[in-house]
């Protein structure tokens, strides 16, 4: 044989070239024909297949000792691991029961593996579906003075969206005091107002508290008018009063309705309820007071007076004559004291009638024949004022007061005329001249020489007709509070909150000193397990929060301790706890609800920045842990006395399995007693209760010591073996179905369901009508093959489970989970890629990279307990030690590409989409299908490349090369030459912009 050609070189066709050759020369007799083979030709057809055998043979040799080397080693293959993920019920609506669903559920779903099976899902955990959902979520800190709406809940939608203990959503927190009264606040024109709180009887409140109420940056007042609410045109402080000036031009003090209260408000509104929180009084007084008032009509005799000089009785006036003056505001202040002043004149007016008499004239006449009539002034001598008191017109002043005001004793001269009262408090509106108001009026008496018939009447002329009111007794207490505090709103009678021995407090904070976030739901959540599943993002984990968590019932919030796997929102997963039994509604943010609020305690979270605060992305009520794992498979076999002592499985790939051997008679006390402690023997009765079988359970072989009772199983095939010799027992012969075994089936990697692939239930369970996976099932993968089992157990052999390289942390890293695709490890940096000396920073890929955000958290912490004691005591005492996911780079491409023809545009467009999406594939892309490094990004030149090796493509222009990093909900523009100073960075695909043109 050619000695050019090795063992591994030589195939059954270059044997026979070489045959063929070689018999031209050493048999020229013999004709080596393939075509028409004679006897030789065929024994040497018999000796090449021997020899390719043997070759082959050969060539796997070293294959063959290497695997008998690694299976002495104990290595074993790691079976398929199933899919995890989460998924939500829903009920058929608000109104029906709750459902218990067990763990083990199955579940149904959208699509099939490589058999054409649908791919099965399992609940994990027990779940109590609830007819609940959460309304509304509040953000309340008193420290900060702040309320915030972080979610208003619409039908049909989960809560999300949101950041956790966050303070910049708009501030919906209200101080605001409202005081009503009916007559001490009505001002239509201008006026002034003075409000004075006390202490306690005759003592204001103290200097301090009125030099914040006076802090126009942090209180307001204003006053209810037909358009809202206004200010006041001026504002002071008079000693311990607070005086507001209303202008005539300002709109009028009008009645508006207020918690169901028709009334005029006074409104004083706190900012920041921090500095008035220790603001109490025992009274309040409201004085109101104006002049130059107008009367609203004046009517007497007939005549409606108006601005100018009138006759109040008319002309010629009689006994009973009355003038009514109207005032809305001034005669409407009950207990104020009124001024009605007016300047008067009088005018003479003859009278009408005298008596026709002839006279004798004679050319001289003595005085005493021409006698003619005394002429007299018809006076008014007396009037009474009176008013309305709803039942009929009374006397106004007790006494004769006022009453000679008309007589005209001062002179016919202009005067002026001040007529002072305590309103009357029946003072009620009257009708007159067909309009209903206050009023009072002068009604005429007593006429002086009304009889006479010859002389003139001495009629009052009235001009610039003023009220005035004022309170002189420091004023009146008002009438009804609305108070607004904590968005929470009441009416209150003011007597019944003032006077007391405690005062009252206008200004009150929220009970929670510290950060407190408030969960709204529609009904109790009296029955469990509640679970609670909250998909989060985080990107800051050094300070671990404690958060405290609460429910409203008996009268009170009350402390539970739920299971948190989301480790205080700082990663996606479920929330679990009881049934709080004596959950109660009650009104926090003016909303009727079942609360739980949880609490910031160390305050960690709020200090955070905000981009460094957990971002809920979702909050879901009634999820599950779910994984593709199929249960509750069993069958039976019987060990036959010949044959081998193997069995296939009706179902595969299996996932678990507990094998169950009848050794009924066969076990000695001792063996008993054993089996007792290690919880591994069972004993079955009987129907009738004579006798009893007693079965053990055996234990895999798995390359650890060998035991007695052993069995080793094929997962991927589904079969069952009981291995012979060395000590090791097999199942008694002959036993009918003498061996039972319970196992579950997994789906592998093709359990890595998308969003909505689970469709619903395989049995209907109470009123759910609705199964969903709101997030992808991710960290399912196939059977490890053996070349994979054997590079990870030659590892092992290096780092012996101790890292002291960057490459044993990688390899450790890759050792503990399957869904690892890659890990490199970087010395001297932290956790965000920055410098630090003496830190180790582990960056893992997963195969799943597209998920990484939802499910790295978990996958963190169980890379953390794997290597905890594997690592160096100091990295692990001094949390040196980070493991981190990839800062990955959307790479963006823009450009324009040219090709031949018109019937390519369509097709050359797919191609090249394809062909970027799979050349930055951090797993599988790049030139050699290798994947990319961590650390690398792909460079102009090789984008370039990529893109005019594609099909079709005659030319580049107008390339350019953006990239993008998603933080959180964000999407922030980098630029990917600046990025490559990041150690951390990896390549992925993101949106592109291409344009085709033919040429």
């Amino acid at each position: 044989m050619d000695k050019r050609h090795g063992f591994g070189e030589m195939t059954q066709k270059a044997i026979t070239d070489r045959i063929e050759e070689k018999a031209k020369s050493y048999t020229p007799q013999w004709k080596f024909d393939r075509n028409h083979p004679d006897l030789g030709t065929a024994l040497a057809f018999v000796y090449l297949s021997m020899q390719a055998d043997t070759e082959k043979n050969f060539e796997r040799l070293p294959e063959k000792l290497r695997t008998e080397f690694f299976n002495m080693l104990g290595t074993s293959i790691k079976p398929a691991s199933p899919a995890k993920g989460y998924c939500v019920f829903g009920l058929v609506n608000d109104e029906s029961e709750g459902t218990e669903l067990p763990a083990g559920t199955a579940l149904t779903s959208s699509v099939t593996d490589e058999n054409g099976e649908a791919v099965f899902v399992e609940t994990v955990q027990d779940v109590f579906v609830t007819p609940a959902r959460i309304q509304s979520v509040w953000m309340s800190s008193s420290k900060k003075d702040y309320i915030g709406c972080l979610y208003e809940g619409e039908e049909g939608k989960e809560a999300g969206g949101f950041q956790a203990f966050s303070m910049e959503e708009e501030n919906l927190q209200c101080h605001q005091l409202l005081l009503s009264h009916s007559h001490v606040f009505a001002m239509e024109k201008g006026g002034e107002l003075k409000l004075r709180f006390f202490e306690k009887a005759g003592k204001p409140v103290e200097e301090e508290i009125l030099n914040l109420l006076c802090d126009r940056e942090n209180v307001w007042f204003e006053y209810s008018a037909a358009d809202g609410f206004q200010a006041f045109a001026g504002q002071e402080r008079q000693g311990a009063s607070l005086c507001f000036r209303k202008a005539a031009s300002q709109p009028s003090w009008e009645e508006t309705e207020e918690k169901g209260q028709l009334a005029r408000w006074l409104r004083i509104t706190v900012k920041d309820g921090r500095k008035l929180k220790d603001w109490v009084f025992r009274d309040v007084l409201a004085a109101s007071q104006a002049s130059l008032l107008e009367p609203d009509s004046i009517y007497g005799a007939g005549f409606d007076g108006g601005k100018g000089p009138f006759f109040p009785f008319g002309e010629q006036f009689g006994l009973y004559d009355e003038v009514y003056f109207s005032s809305q505001e001034a005669l409407g202040k009950r207990g104020a004291f009124i001024t009605l002043w007016f300047w008067r004149e009088y005018v003479k007016i003859p009278l009408g009638y005298t008596e026709s008499r002839e006279i004798d004239w004679k050319l001289v006449m003595p005085k005493s024949a021409v006698k003619v009539e005394r002429e007299y002034d018809i006076t008014i001598d007396r009037v009474i004022w009176e008013y309305f008191n709803g039942s009929g017109w009374v006397r106004l002043f007790s006494g004769r007061d006022y009453e000679n005001v008309f007589g005209g004793e001062g002179g016919t001269y202009r005067q002026k005329v001040v007529l002072s009262f305590f309103c009357p408090h029946d003072l009620s509106a009257a009708l007159v001249n067909g309009a209903e108001s206050y009023s009072i009026r002068a009604r005429i008496v007593k006429v002086n020489n009304s009889l006479k018939t010859a002389g003139q009447y001495v009629s009052p002329v009235l001009s610039e007709i003023r009220f005035q009111y004022q309170y002189s007794n420091g004023g009146v207490r008002p009438e009804y509070f609305v108070e607004r505090n904590n968005q929470k709103e009441r009416l209150l009678e003011a007597n019944a909150c003032l006077g007391g021995i405690h005062g009252y407090r206008p200004v009150v904070l929220m009970e929670d000193e510290k950060p407190s976030m408030y969960l709204g739901f529609q009904k109790p959540l009296t029955k469990g397990p509640i679970k609670l599943l909250a998909v989060t993002e985080c990107k800051n984990r050094d300070r671990q929060p404690r958060l405290r968590w609460e429910y409203y019932g008996n009268g009170r919030f009350q402390e539970f301790h739920p299971v948190d796997e989301t480790q205080n929102f700082i990663q996606t997963g479920m929330i679990t706890f009881n049934g709080l039994d004596d959950m109660e509604k009650a009104e926090r943010f003016s909303r009727e609800c079942y609360w739980i609020r949880i609490v910031d305690d160390t305050e960690s979270i709020n200090s955070l920045s905000s981009g460094c605060k957990p971002w809920i992305q979702s909050l879901y009520l009634n999820g599950a842990p779910v994984h593709t794992i199929k249960s509750g498979f069993q069958e039976y076999f019987t060990l036959e006395p010949v044959g081998e002592a193997r069995f296939k499985l009706m179902n595969r790939p299996v996932f678990s399995a507990q094998v169950w051997v009848n050794e009924t008679g066969r076990l000695t006390g001792t063996e008993r007693e054993q089996l007792i402690r290690e919880r591994r023997l069972k004993t079955i009765h009987s129907q009738g209760g004579e006798g009893a079988e007693e079965w053990v359970l055996w234990e895999e072989n798995q390359g650890e010591q060998k035991k007695e009772r052993m069995y080793q199983l094929d997962r991927k095939e589904g079969i069952l073996e009981f291995l012979r010799g060395g000590g090791r027992r097999l199942p008694m012969f002959g036993v009918v179905n003498g061996i039972h075994i319970l196992y579950s089936t997994t789906a592998g990697q093709a359990g890595n369901l998308a969003p909505g692939d689970v469709t619903g239930m395989e049995r209907t369970a109470g009123f759910i009508n609705r199964v969903e996976n709101p997030l992808p099932l991710s960290g399912g993968w196939d059977k490890e093959t053996s070349e994979e089992a054997i590079k990870r157990q030659a590892c092992h052999l290096k780092h012996k489970n101790r890292a002291v390289m960057p490459e044993d942390f990688e390899k450790l890293a890759l050792a503990c989970a399957g869904s690892v695709s890659r890990a490199a490890c970087f010395t001297g940096y932290g956790e965000q890629g920055e410098r630090r000396p003496g830190h180790v920073t582990l960056v893992v890929v997963q195969k799943d990279f597209e998920n990484s955000s939802l499910y790295f958290q978990s996958l963190r912490q169980r890379i953390l307990e794997y290597l905890k004691d594997k690592l160096p005591v100091h990295l692990i005492q001094g949390q040196r030690f980070h493991v981190a996911m990839p800062v990955f780079v959307e790479i963006q491409v823009s450009a324009q590409l040219a090709v031949d023809d018109f019937q390519k545009v369509f097709s050359c467009r797919r191609r090249v989409f394809a062909r970027i999406s799979e050349f930055l594939n951090p797993i599988s892309g790049n030139f050699k299908k290798s994947g990319w490094k961590v650390g690398s990004l792909p460079s102009r030149s090789q984008i370039d490349m990529v893109l005019k090796n594609t099909e079709e493509v005659r030319e580049v222009l107008n390339l350019m090369i953006t990239g993008c990093i998603r933080n959180g909900r964000e999407a922030v523009e980098v630029n990917p030459e600046d990025m490559r100073q990041c150690p951390y960075v990896l390549p992925v695909s993101g949106t592109h912009r291409i344009r085709v043109l033919a040429q």
